[in-house]
């Protein structure tokens, strides 16, 4: 067994802040959110609404499964729940689905209750006539907004998959997606004022996300980009071992 090593809190944040700053080049395009239909909108959704307690990476794969299968029209989902859940449950049960052009991707581990939670965000979202997620971002007057009514109604989504969707179709750069590695990152520079916690509540994860913030400012970055950095870079150090 390899032996773990660990890296001082300087080197990690140098890493950070050298990766975020080429980050911060994408994060110009933010604002360009209403590019997106209404279609790709809900598929960004049901992947970060599938990447609970799930490598985002997977989630994405098994939402382009179901978009592939036909399986991933919100209004038909909301206008026939019941086989909808039966399906999309199915189809995430499959053991192994290969992609065309790429590797196997393993059987979704929480099939039942993940289906049953897009049917039920769909209804949500665009049954008796709702306008979608076009029209609830438009009227939110500001990020955190958009934010709180995406937990209102989407179920398994909370702040950080919430965030994670915002962040993901351009809407805003300045909320905090505080996974496991983000937290890990604060714990170790000393930003997360001894609060700790894998799965923060919502007041502690908003506490933590205004210290994030404040570090962003203070380093000079906008949120999304140093979110992403402290990401790419706490993962990759947890995959070599040395955090």
């Amino acid at each position: 067994m390899m032996r773990s090593q660990s890296l001082d809190s300087g080197t990690i944040e140098k890493a950070v802040l050298r990766t975020s700053e080429v980050l911060d080049r994408r994060f110009k395009l933010v604002g360009m959110w209403s590019a997106f239909n209404e279609d790709e909108l809900w598929f960004e959704l049901v992947a970060c609404i599938l990447s609970s307690r799930v490598r985002f990476e997977v989630a994405r794969l098994h939402a382009s499964l179901l978009r592939r299968a036909g399986l991933l029209s919100a209004r038909e989902i909301a206008s026939s729940p019941a086989g909808a859940v039966s399906a999309i449950s199915s189809h995430l049960a499959l053991r192994y689905r290969a992609m065309h052009d790429g590797p196997h991707v393993p059987r979704y581990p929480f099939y039942a209750v993940r289906a049953q939670w897009l049917v039920e965000t769909a209804i949500n979202l665009y049954g008796s006539g709702e306008g979608g997620i076009t029209r609830m971002l438009k009227r939110a007057s500001a990020p955190e907004e958009a934010r709180d009514e995406l937990v209102e109604c989407c179920l398994g989504v909370g702040l950080k998959e919430a965030s994670l969707f915002l962040r993901n179709i351009l809407y805003t750069s300045e909320l905090a997606i505080l996974d496991v590695h983000v937290l890990r990152y604060m714990e170790l520079i000393g930003i997360s004022d001894g609060l700790k916690g894998r799965s923060p509540s919502h007041r502690v994860y908003l506490l933590l996300e205004s210290s994030f913030k404040e570090y962003a400012r203070e380093v000079g970055r906008s949120v999304a980009s140093l979110d992403l950095a402290v990401w790419l870079v706490m993962r990759l150090a947890t995959e070599r071992g040395r955090t």
